[in-house]
């Protein structure tokens, strides 16, 4: 089925002018006009049908209990191991209340971590929605809230052709809605957004001033569109989420401090597809630079070296 579903994709990109998809638009065949209809076409799969329907409709779907919470309980616990192993490096990265901001790329040397990023299941609804083998990118494990604002995460997975890119957040504990939960707009993958006429409108603008711009144009289209927000405090330990690369998503504020939010996201991009940054969103030029891979069960994982904290935001 994957074989037929490269070809579809490989004959969508050749046509996309013809198609009505405008350049600088998506890459993924979910956001061809007549995407239902393909996927209707392409699978019998009732799995496949429910949830890259929900993508394409909502741009976000929820597979719930995906995976067991003793495999939830055992990543925390090497999470917390690694802090304590690592603690010099995780000093500044700690709150009031002892709780780490995020750890990136975990999954590079625990086990429990890459079993989650590898789940048959994820890589299923990956693999049919790219076309492609799902290859990883990158992760980052949460203790608590992000409290990040609304984003969209394309300007930091740029690839060529565009939108080659899916999140996938999985709960490691219930969620409390007074502990930050994620938070998107449904529908919000929608809303055109000109990268290259926000660039030409800020000559001389550095890459994280032409982002603080694409953010605060998402913000007010959003905003016009009344399109309601939604707090995902529904989630309960060992739910999925995967999100289209346009969706409108961030954290909420942090209510009751001494709460966590423990939880995992995987990047995700087709294998051997070079992904690029805020520079290369922003440019005509797309740098054509491998990325350097290493196998973990058959799949390509970008070997990113060793895992390391990171601020929430």
């Amino acid at each position: 089925m994957l074989k037929i579903v490269e070809r579809a994709n490989e004959l969508l990109q050749k046509a996309k002018g013809a198609v009505g998809l405008e350049p600088g638009a998506s890459g993924l065949w979910l956001d061809h006009p007549n995407a239902e209809t393909l996927l209707r076409e392409r699978t019998r799969s009732e799995f496949l049908r429910k949830h890259v329907g929900e993508l394409i409709r909502d741009g976000v779907t929820r597979i719930p209990g995906l995976v067991s919470a003793d495999t939830c309980e055992q990543l925390t616990q090497e999470f917390h191991q690694y802090c304590q192993q690592h603690s010099a490096a995780a000093a500044d990265y700690r709150d009031a209340q002892g709780y780490h901001e995020r750890l990136c790329n975990l999954h590079l040397s625990s086990p429990r971590a890459l079993s989650i990023g590898l789940h048959p299941r994820v890589l299923e609804v990956l693999d049919f929605a790219f076309g492609k083998r799902a290859a990883v990118c990158s992760s980052l494990v949460f203790e608590k809230g992000s409290q990040q604002a609304i984003h969209r995460d394309s300007p930091f997975f740029h690839t060529n052709p565009e939108g080659q890119f899916f999140g996938v957040w999985t709960a490691l504990e219930d969620v409390s809605p007074d502990a930050g939960p994620l938070t998107y707009h449904v529908g919000g993958h929608r809303i055109p957004m000109d990268r290259l006429k926000i660039a030409r409108d800020n000559p001389g603008k550095k890459p994280g001033e032409l982002y603080s711009e694409y953010i605060r144009i998402l913000h007010q289209e959003c905003s016009q569109r009344a399109i309601p927000l939604t707090r995902a405090d529904f989630m309960r330990k060992g739910d999925v989420l995967i999100w289209h690369p346009q969706l409108p998503h961030g954290g909420s504020p942090i209510k009751r401090p001494e709460l966590t939010r423990k939880s995992v996201v995987f990047h995700y991009m087709p294998e051997n597809s070079p992904m690029h940054g805020v520079e290369a969103f922003f440019s005509e030029k797309f740098p054509n630079t491998p990325n350097g891979y290493r196998r973990e069960s058959g799949r390509a994982v970008i070997d990113h070296g060793s895992p390391r904290f990171d601020h929430n935001y």
